[in-house]
């Protein structure tokens, strides 16, 4: 004898794995969309970095006199360290250091100038 039970629509172990496999796709796209999340603002928090510390490498390229030491100076959400040290009898040597708020350490630049 046959069953009479419909051939149709899906069983619960079918339905139970359809909703398993989506929600891992699920998930594995909102974890996806975190990681890009984080690189975007990491770029935008070093391009934001790279403008203060060229701004200040020039600044200090351009100055008529340069002091020797170091400077502590605060733009915005950052604090910029320069150094401004002899090399050579001729040549100065620049340093600009650019650390968030925590004094972590973003990126720093270094050049020689003329004196």
């Amino acid at each position: 004898m046959r069953s009479h039970r419909s051939e149709e629509g899906f069983t619960l172990i079918q339905a139970v794995i359809s909703i398993s496999l989506t929600m891992m796709f699920v998930s594995l796209a909102y974890f996806q969309a975190q990681t890009v999340n984080r690189f975007e603002q990491r770029s935008t928090l070093l391009t934001r970095a790279l403008g203060v510390a060229i701004n200040t490498m020039e600044n200090l390229k351009f100055q008529e006199k340069l002091t020797v030491g170091e400077f502590e100076t605060r733009e915005g959400e950052f604090f910029i360290f320069t150094r401004v040290e002899e090399f050579s009898p001729s040549l100065h040597k620049l340093r600009v250091v650019v650390k968030d708020r925590d004094a972590k350490e973003i990126l720093s630049l270094r050049t020689l100038r003329r004196k």
